[in-house]
């Protein structure tokens, strides 16, 4: 293994507009990855999914008292659904059951399940699948049964 060649390599990725570099040469073979600022993730999101599925709502209540919201507990990439192709968790106009799955977080590869608050029917969706949820951003609007 050549390590000058291995620097030389990081130094191009770092320095291109690439993300990620592969190279595969006999039994040699590196994969070098770099971070992206914030801002390139975040447009990049929605990208990755091109089935995306429009956010939903329902016409916006003249209050909210009765309206449990559901807020992302963690910065990550939002799923409506288990695996692509698959049917929504939750739908507008849904009922739901305190402890139901309404959607999936993913961070740093693990998936976090958002459980509904309580029983009642979804009344809005505020997200696309695949798109990066902020810390604390309202999510889905559950109207209490």
């Amino acid at each position: 293994m050549d390590l000058k060649l291995i620097k030389e390599l990081m130094r191009a990725l770092e320095d291109s507009s690439l993300a990620s570099l592969k190279v595969e040469e006999g039994d040699l073979k590196i994969s070098l990855k770099k971070s992206l600022p914030r801002e390139v993730m975040q447009i990049a999101a929605p990208a990755a999914s091109p089935a995306a599925v429009p956010t939903e709502t329902s016409p916006p209540a003249e209050s909210m008292e009765g309206i449990a919201v559901v807020k992302a507990p963690l910065v990550g990439t939002l799923y409506r659904a288990k695996a692509e192709g698959e049917e929504p968790f939750v739908n507008v106009g849904g009922k739901v059951k305190a402890g139901d799955v309404l959607c999936l977080i993913e961070a740093m590869k693990m998936f976090s399940e958002i459980k509904a608050p309580c029983d009642g029917t979804v009344t809005a969706i505020h997200f696309d699948n695949g798109q990066l949820a902020e810390f604390d951003q309202e999510l889905i609007y559950i109207k209490e049964a």
